[in-house]
């Protein structure tokens, strides 16, 4: 029986050449999400209110998540020794490791909490209402 394990780490599995290509195309897929749902949410929140804007994206991922589920298998077997907590833990004890996790927190957190506020701040200085709300999907079509 194939387990199933995440997308990306199955697409090492089943190419070997154009191994790059495949793994793009798997990428792609969070860059287009990004683009689409912020648009489906400034959409449908006006016409069908909040609360079912998000159980319409929440449908939505269900329902890719589940063909996801379905069709992404491993095609190597898992490795046969169980998954040890002090194993996970022993790089934290590190002082480069920690800090480049702790630091990675903070250029993560410096990243993405723009995106919370900048269409705030784009009707604030005066940009139009229509062209405000697609800011964040502009801004996740450029990274």
């Amino acid at each position: 029986m194939l387990t199933p394990i995440p997308a990306l780490g199955a697409v090492g599995q089943y190419f070997t050449t154009h191994r790059a290509l495949a793994l793009g195309i798997v990428v792609s897929g969070s860059s287009i999400g990004g683009v689409i749902l912020p648009i489906m949410v400034e959409r449908l929140i006006p016409q069908i209110g909040f609360g079912w804007a998000m159980r319409s994206v929440a449908f939505l991922l269900l329902g890719l998540l589940a063909i996801g589920n379905v069709f992404v298998k491993a095609r190597l077997p898992p490795p046969k020794r169980g998954f040890q907590i002090a194993e996970f833990l022993a790089p934290f004890k590190e002082v480069p490791f920690a800090l480049l996790t702790a630091s990675s927190f903070f250029i993560y957190l410096g990243g993405f909490l723009p995106f919370t506020f900048v269409i705030v701040q784009a009707r604030k200085e005066g940009m139009s209402v229509a062209l405000a709300g697609y800011l964040v999907s502009i801004l996740n079509g450029a990274s």
